[in-house]
């Protein structure tokens, strides 16, 4: 059993999450993961083809390698399902569970990885391949901070808690960038995703969100950057967060609703669209880079 800090939670979990910072912060934990099994009601819906299932307190989702139940915002039980792989739960624990955990506290769980600079905090959201760590790594060597990678618990005033200092990469990132093979670490051997410790370009305390840009990818040849307003804005937004981006047919409620409202009317938005097939990433930075001195 260790103890973690990520998010501002203590997690005192059975599995080991490499990406986390350790602390010694023994008996008092906020969070609490433990390996067993999980209610038999929910083997019955798996067996009916169900793969999630949620009530406010109480969420459940089943893959390939485990049952996994969130409940209360303070415990995540994990059943394993045939041989246990430690890097492909961590990576569950880290992003899908904490974003629940995240949900059931009270807070926002975006799919977004986030950074600053000059204190003022960027979410960087969009679909799986459009290029969010690929901004990321440009922006950071520009100067910029990583607060949190692919995902941005947000408290009801666009205020950010701070992630761990890892970022996740792939084979292209780690050519690009020449990272240190011994510094990286195997997080998905399927994929051959690895992470690596932006420690020294890490910001480990909370921040007040100024924009979120939204990456899209289409067949034309130019980058644009334009603002979002009015109705179409809280739509965008709505559908960065977390549980509905990856759970289909997941409803907020009406409390919700009006907290992401909120969080529109606190933030700017910007939908960034890049060309296909081409690397236009610092071209993308340049963009952002000149909003960002303008914010």
């Amino acid at each position: 059993m260790k103890y973690y800090q990520c998010y501002n939670y203590i997690i005192k979990s059975d599995l080991e999450l490499s990406q986390l910072e350790e602390t010694d912060s023994e008996f008092k934990y906020d969070v609490k993961v433990v390996i067993g099994k999980v209610d038999e009601s929910i083997h019955r819906y798996i067996s009916k083809g169900c793969n999630y299932g949620f009530a406010e307190q109480a969420f459940w989702f089943a893959n390939d390698f485990a049952i996994f139940m969130i409940e209360s915002g303070e415990l995540i039980s994990i059943e394993i399902i045939g041989e246990k792989r430690e890097d492909i739960l961590a990576q569950f624990i880290i992003g899908y569970c904490m974003s629940i955990i995240g949900y059931q506290l009270d807070k926002m769980s975006f799919h977004a990885s986030v950074l600053s600079i000059d204190n003022k905090g960027l979410l960087i959201a969009g679909g799986s391949g459009s290029g969010k760590t690929s901004l990321s790594l440009a922006l950071i060597y520009r100067g910029y901070k990583l607060v949190s990678d692919d995902l941005a618990l947000m408290n009801k005033n666009g205020v950010v808690l701070p992630g761990h200092s890892y970022q996740n990469v792939c084979v292209d990132h780690i050519e690009k960038y020449n990272f240190n093979s011994q510094e990286l670490l195997l997080v998905d051997s399927d994929r051959m995703k690895y992470s690596i410790n932006m420690s020294s370009n890490h910001k480990s305390i909370q921040q007040t969100s100024k924009a979120m840009i939204v990456i899209e990818v289409y067949e034309g040849k130019k980058i644009s950057l334009k603002k979002v307003h009015r109705k179409k804005k809280f739509d965008i937004i709505m559908n960065q967060l977390y549980l509905i981006h990856f759970f289909d047919g997941m409803v907020m409620s009406t409390e919700k609703e009006n907290e992401v409202r909120h969080i529109a009317d606190l933030i700017d938005l910007y939908i960034l669209r890049r060309p296909m097939n081409i690397d236009t990433t610092e071209q993308q930075a340049q963009k952002v880079e000149s909003l960002m001195n303008k914010l």
